[in-house]
């Protein structure tokens, strides 16, 4: 009995020493895993550019970290808005390559990573299709096109409230064209729009005007229109015609009593 107690002991003892390595390694602090985000190898001096980061963490030791954002290369000074957001943007007064770093700290242990951008003085990028004013037949598909010297990919928009509010075209990053579906949903007969082609994750666009044109609303109205104008033709012809007879008929009757 006492040597089966003893190997139960022991296995008791087994099991408790693997249950407290799982604890302790459960309870080990692991760096935070940062992400700087995409390189962008396109944007103005007269443009701000996003410093997107992601982070995540354990949460051990503690649940806030300490998140800096800070340049490490370049031809100038930048303006960082916020470096201590994950998120923010970031401002130049000087074409060409600039690194920044993203580092985030759990009080114990932190990461880095970094990110490049390359800043022009202009950047040649321009919408071919539509041209500004065109108008665009709802119910087909429509190419929208654009150019730029230095090929990136790009998202496209559209606004009918005068840019209050955007409704996206793209669903991914895309390089220089992309068709449009455009529904059947919109009523006028014509309805002003801006398309707004925006670099990916960065703030530089090119806009341009468009009308949207519903081609059976705006049949509809001019036939109403035709019938219209009919009327306001007869209208007075009748009218006329109505007054002469009146006049023949007192003239007639003038005549008898004479």
């Amino acid at each position: 009995m006492q040597k089966s107690f003893f190997k139960k002991q022991g296995a008791i003892g087994f099991l408790g020493l693997i249950i407290s390595m799982h604890a302790t390694l459960a309870l080990a602090n692991m760096p935070p895993d940062v992400g700087a985000g995409f390189d962008q190898p396109n944007i103005g001096t007269t443009y701000e550019a996003f410093l997107t980061g992601n982070i995540s963490d354990d949460s051990t030791p503690v649940e806030q970290l300490v998140i800096t954002w800070s340049q490490v290369s370049g031809p100038a000074a930048s303006q960082i808005k916020n470096s201590s957001a994950s998120i923010t943007t970031v401002s130049f007064t000087a074409a060409g390559v600039y690194n920044f770093q993203l580092k985030a700290s759990d009080g114990t242990l932190f990461s880095v990573d970094t990110v490049k951008i390359t800043v022009h003085t202009t950047v040649p990028f321009k919408i071919n299709k539509p041209a500004d004013g065109e108008r665009i037949e709802i119910g087909k598909s429509y190419t929208i096109h654009w150019q730029m010297d230095i090929p990136a990919g790009c998202e496209v928009e559209y606004s009918l409230t005068g840019g209050k509010s955007w409704s996206r075209i793209t669903k991914t990053s895309v390089l220089d064209s992309v068709v449009w579906d455009i529904g059947t949903n919109y009523l006028d007969s014509t309805r002003e729009g801006i398309l707004k082609v925006q670099l990916y994750q960065a703030p530089t666009n090119v806009q341009t005007n468009f009308i949207l044109v519903n081609p059976a609303v705006a049949e509809k109205k001019k036939s109403g229109c035709g019938s219209g104008a009919a009327l306001a033709l007869i209208i007075p012809l009748w009218l006329r015609a109505k007054s002469y007879e009146r006049k023949k008929k007192l003239a007639q009757r003038v005549n008898k009593k004479a």
